[in-house]
């Protein structure tokens, strides 16, 4: 099964669970529970996500 991470700002916030329901059983989707913002703080902290 394949995996996906979904990233971003609020906008992916809204949508992240409708993925999640769209690919079940095809892929694994994973998603931050918090707001994304910018470059910088997705390179701070994509290892704790």
């Amino acid at each position: 099964m394949k995996t996906v991470f979904l990233i971003g700002d609020s906008i992916r916030m809204g949508y992240d669970k409708y993925i999640k329901e769209a690919l079940a059983g095809t892929a694994e989707v994973f998603y931050p529970s918090e707001n994304c913002k910018f470059a910088e703080y997705v390179l701070r902290f994509a290892h704790e996500w």
